[in-house]
């Protein structure tokens, strides 16, 4: 069981760990595809965490190992960062305990969930992606017909923005890459701004007619700035969420007299735990689609590399590890 574990800032060994598999509580499971998240890049450059570590959240995988009767040798399944049972997230793979970048994982059975056949491979990797947009979508509680203003383009937004349609609420993207808002657009997204080269409030006033924003989502891997602004043109009871995987930010302006005057709620999500299930069930059945959200697929002998060049770029999109 080869793994490549963190041992201090931006470096990297690759280990060989002879461990047992408890087959009462756990499987053994062989790698295919590793994500790299942005908790993941801030492990790797020394921002938050403890090590060593091996890095990666969440995996997609087949059984090699189990005694489980509901898991068959060579089942396709996910790995998930927490468990059923860890309501309090006091273990997130790939965080506080180790994850799975590595050719072969022992993991916890709680950790693993069974992937329909109708989900292709790499539609699969993107299921704690659809959870936290889902998560996000139910805590703003966002309805028919409100405007939500999706501050950053990444594949968190564009997921988020698919929720809403869905939903019938209407989403407007904004980001300063007109290749980013062109690859919103793809997937459906109508309303798109670049505050580059246009005024994004009168814009955003122009869109909703006058009305008031009643969501803001901020993506804190993708999004550079907030506009102070945009706080005028929020609604009063409206809600904000920071969305995100990684916990290590930069300082951000916020009026604080404004939140409190319109009463605006503001919430921090970074997770997507209890949602995976439906999650599963959206990409299953097409509501969410992820084509071409993938940026690029690696092989496991270019860890090292690899995790160096993101290391000075936002993640935008899926970066996957070949195992």
């Amino acid at each position: 069981m080869q793994s490549w574990t963190l041992i201090d800032n931006k470096k990297f060994n690759l280990e060989t760990i002879d461990k047992e598999t408890d087959l009462k509580s756990q499987a053994t499971v062989k790698i295919s595809r590793a994500s790299i998240s942005a908790s993941d890049i801030a492990e790797y450059l020394g921002k938050y965490g403890e090590l060593p570590l091996v890095p990666t959240r969440s995996a997609l995988g087949l059984i090699s190992e189990s005694k489980s009767h509901y898991l068959q040798k060579g089942q396709r399944v996910f790995l998930t960062p927490y468990s059923k049972n860890d309501e309090n997230l006091n273990s997130i793979r790939g965080v506080t305990s180790s994850g799975y970048l590595s050719d072969f994982a022992n993991v916890p059975l709680e950790n693993i969930l069974i992937i329909p056949e109708s989900i292709k491979d790499e539609d699969a990797t993107f299921i704690e992606d659809v959870a936290l947009a889902i998560k996000t979508f139910k805590k703003l509680e966002i309805k028919k017909t409100n405007y939500v203003l999706l501050a950053g383009c990444s594949l968190e937004t564009i997921i988020l923005a698919q929720l809403c349609m869905y939903f019938q609420a209407i989403p407007i993207m904004v980001d300063k890459d007109d290749t980013m808002l062109s690859k919103s657009e793809e997937y459906g997204i109508y309303y798109t701004i670049n505050p580059s080269s246009e005024n994004p409030i009168i814009k955003i006033n122009e869109i909703t007619s006058g009305k008031k924003i009643d969501k803001l989502i901020i993506n804190t891997d993708a999004f550079e700035d907030l506009d102070p602004d945009v706080l005028n043109i929020m609604a009063e009871n409206s809600s904000i969420a920071l969305v995100g995987y990684n916990k290590s930010l930069p300082e951000m302006n916020v009026n604080i007299s404004q939140l409190v005057e319109k009463k605006i709620s503001i919430y921090g999500i970074n997770d997507g735990q209890n949602e995976l299930e439906p999650a599963i069930n959206y990409l299953a059945t097409g509501i969410i689609k992820v084509d071409s959200l993938v940026d690029h697929t690696y092989m496991f002998n270019e860890v090292p590399e690899v995790f160096y060049d993101l290391s000075s770029k936002r993640l935008r999109f899926k970066t996957l590890i070949k195992c």
